[in-house]
């Protein structure tokens, strides 16, 4: 016998319920192209959930500015990364001509960190809502890593975020993440 079919009744959600559908959404949408990378980045919490679940639980509370309904991502806070490996120290980032510009150090003083570590280096474009690749990838000896494909006269304070991390080349460890501010020229 089949049963009866129910009727669902749609009421709209609370305030706190559609506050915490934007934040879910906010979050999973930026979160999303970035999917193959937090399988590694996030590596020692896959075993029960995906890289982008993982990277999700570890951001969700630090992730938001809320002011009234609008829900916006604090970027400095957000975290693509969490490992024991160690970060480079130094790190900077500049706007020059339209070409940012990333260095840092690349002496690990045998802290657990090695030459040959993959710097990954991630330039988030806030305007077009997009990530920027860089020119080439980047190890920990390089010390630098510059992203040329910019539009020129792009203002600097807002539309673009950077953050840095690195993984050893078995790609079992990974440092934490830093966020870079991106100044309007290099500083010596």
């Amino acid at each position: 016998m089949k049963g009866l079919s129910r009727i669902k009744k749609r009421r709209p959600p609370s305030p706190e319920q559609a506050l915490i559908q934007k934040k879910f959404s906010r979050l999973n949408d930026f979160l999303k192209p970035l999917s193959r990378m937090l399988e590694i980045s996030f590596n020692q919490f896959t075993d029960k959930a995906t890289g982008r679940n993982a990277a999700f639980s570890y951001n969700y509370d630090e992730a938001f500015i809320v002011e009234g309904d609008e829900v916006r991502l604090n970027y400095p806070a957000l975290r693509f990364s969490h490992g024991s490996l160690v970060t480079a120290g130094a790190e900077r980032a500049w706007l020059d001509d339209g070409v940012v510009s990333v260095s840092w150090n690349t002496k690990t003083y045998g802290l657990g960190g090695a030459p040959d570590d993959e710097a990954y280096v991630l330039l988030f474009d806030e305007t077009h809502d997009t990530f920027r690749m860089p020119d080439k990838k980047a190890i920990r000896q390089d010390g630098h890593v510059e992203y040329t494909k910019l539009k020129r006269g792009t203002p600097v304070s807002g539309p673009y975020h950077l953050w840095m991390f690195f993984v050893d080349s078995s790609r079992k460890r990974v440092s934490k993440t830093v966020y870079i501010p991106i100044q309007e020229t290099a500083e010596n």
